[in-house]
């Protein structure tokens, strides 16, 4: 049995019972028989190495983070790896008209096969930034279908904003050591002639009543220029067991003084405690609640949560304006401000900080429907805790 110019067999015949020697036409339709036999043979070799191959080119698909999506001509998903499934929720058979949310990608195919190119692009889908290309696929003279290929970017944009963050933090880093190093003397000074003060107005309760809380903010101003000194050399966070919810009181206390905005205070269960530094955490949320008292004006609600056991996270909401879709991949940089006179260093304060203690900051805001910071850090065991180490 030959097919393709290759044995395939051998076809053994034996004498018929009759006795009748096999004749030219006997031996034609064995040929005949012998050779469609071998050509089923090699069709069945073929096949056979056709499903190996398809099943080897699956599990490599997914087994790789990259999103593989082939569409047909008609517009019909021919198949998607598991990434692309988790990425965009798409599946094999489905139409290639996505919905609303995925519309980038539903115009980047019909690019792709219209204008027979490659097409690039990124897509919000939930929480998440996919860059996506569409490729045509076309062999001599015949179009197969567009090829779509899909990243997720969410973190390496991330890390991207924090390199940039960084870079122009060092750059104000020296200038900002002179500052908070005269600030610094200027506030000793200043602390110890509210002492001489306070020792001379005894016999005026209220005067000496508001030179105490005068004091206090001096004081108040020397801690953060202090913890301002470590962040601007870069020194290590001095970190410790510490309860959120505390520090929230104390922030929002200091906050709730200075403003007639409505502030709320969510319910809060008992939380793990988190390793972090202290006064920066309270740094962290007091520049929160500030600029979202700024952001509110004359009237608002600001609300402030923290809950949470494996994880906990701390919630800081408004009901201003909200921040525009434009501003909101660059508010954390450096010099990014939307307020009059504002300096733009608040946020990239808070970035930084939330990242040196292990968190991380999720956004949200919408125009005239306000805005709303997530810090979420890990928890750290009761017993650590207890023991009060300090990582």
């Amino acid at each position: 049995m030959i097919a393709e110019g290759a044995l395939g067999g051998i076809v053994l015949v034996g004498e018929p019972r009759s006795g009748r020697r096999l004749d030219a036409e006997d031996s034609a339709v064995l040929r005949t028989i012998a050779s469609q036999v071998g050509i089923a043979l090699v069709n069945g070799r073929l096949l056979e190495t056709e499903r190996r191959t398809a099943a080897y080119h699956r599990n490599v698909l997914a087994g790789i983070a990259t999103g593989v999506v082939v569409v047909e001509p008609g517009g019909r998903v021919a198949s998607a790896n598991d990434a692309a499934r988790t990425l965009i929720g798409i599946h094999t058979g489905q139409s290639s008209e996505f919905r609303a949310e995925l519309a980038p990608l539903s115009n980047a195919l019909t690019a792709a096969e219209r204008e027979q190119r490659p097409v690039s692009g990124e897509v919000h889908v939930s929480e998440r930034l996919v860059a996506f290309r569409a490729k045509p696929l076309e062999a001599p003279g015949v179009a197969l279908g567009i090829q779509l290929l899909l990243d997720d970017i969410t973190e390496r944009r991330r890390l991207e904003k924090v390199s940039r963050v960084r870079s122009k933090l060092e750059a104000l880093g020296q200038f900002s050591g002179y500052i908070v190093h005269d600030i610094g003397n200027v506030g000793a000074e200043v602390d110890g002639v509210l002492l001489r003060l306070r020792s001379r107005v005894k016999d005026a309760p209220e005067l000496a009543e508001a030179l105490e809380e005068v004091q206090l903010r001096i004081r108040r101003i020397d801690e953060l220029v202090r913890t301002q000194r470590e962040f601007v050399r870069g020194e290590t966070a001095r970190r410790e067991p510490v309860d959120l919810r505390e520090v929230a009181m104390g922030a929002l206390g200091s906050v709730h003084r200075a403003t007639d905005i409505v502030v709320i205070r969510e319910p809060w269960e008992k939380v793990s405690p988190v390793l972090a530094d202290r006064d920066q955490l309270r740094r962290v949320i007091e520049n929160l609640a500030r600029n979202a008292v700024q952001a509110m004006g004359v009237e608002g609600t600001l609300r402030l949560g923290v809950r949470g056991d494996e994880e906990v996270v701390l919630e800081v909401a408004d009901t201003g304006p909200g921040i525009p879709p434009s501003q909101q991949e660059h508010i954390f940089e450096p010099f990014q401000s939307s307020k009059v006179g504002g300096q733009g260093l608040g946020l990239s304060f808070v970035l930084d900080a939330t990242t040196a203690n292990d968190g991380r900051i999720d956004l949200r805001s919408h125009p005239d429907s306000g805005t709303t910071f997530r810090l979420r850090f890990p928890a750290i065991s009761c017993s650590d805790a207890d023991h009060g180490e300090n990582r």
